[in-house]
């Protein structure tokens, strides 16, 4: 079987694979054992850039379900998760109970997910009290390698 080709991401130094999982079909639509058993062959054929939310987000169970492999390959993987609230500490109460549902200590990389979205306004967002200035401490104290914007709008 062919490697999975890899990129470096950005400015991260982190190489990954071109092809990411995103994890909200098999959330929504598999139980644990069907997901887990996708996620490890998508590991195992060289994908390891998985993409998850929570439930309210559309991802059904998604980041549950990946927390199994998880615990076991958490290496392997380079875990990409949102927060979708304008306020900073909102946004770290969502970070964190993200983290216990992956059952890690940290996301290789949180979004600032869907700037501009309706109650995702740019001025609280980067505002003093905002998500960006939190997820900036959140990367300081460990809780993530790196923080990225995402928009829709």
């Amino acid at each position: 079987m062919k490697k999975m080709p890899m990129r470096v991401l950005g400015k991260t130094g982190q190489r990954i694979s071109i092809l990411g999982f995103g994890t909200a079909p098999a959330g929504t639509r598999l139980n644990v054992k069907e997901a887990v058993s996708l996620y490890e062959e998508a590991l195992n054929s060289g994908v390891n850039y998985f993409d998850t939310a929570p439930d309210f987000a559309g991802y059904g169970q998604a980041q549950k379900q990946l927390g199994h492999l998880l615990k076991t390959r958490r290496k392997e993987v380079f875990l990409v998760t949102k927060c979708f609230e304008p306020d900073g500490e909102a946004a770290l109460k969502l970070l964190k109970s993200n983290l216990k549902e992956l059952q890690t200590d940290y996301a290789d990389l949180v979004f600032v997910h869907s700037v501009g979205a309706d109650k995702m306004n740019p001025k609280v967002v980067f505002g003093r009290q905002g998500c960006y200035s939190a997820l900036m401490k959140a990367k300081a104290d460990g809780l993530t390698r790196f923080v990225g914007l995402s928009g829709h709008n």
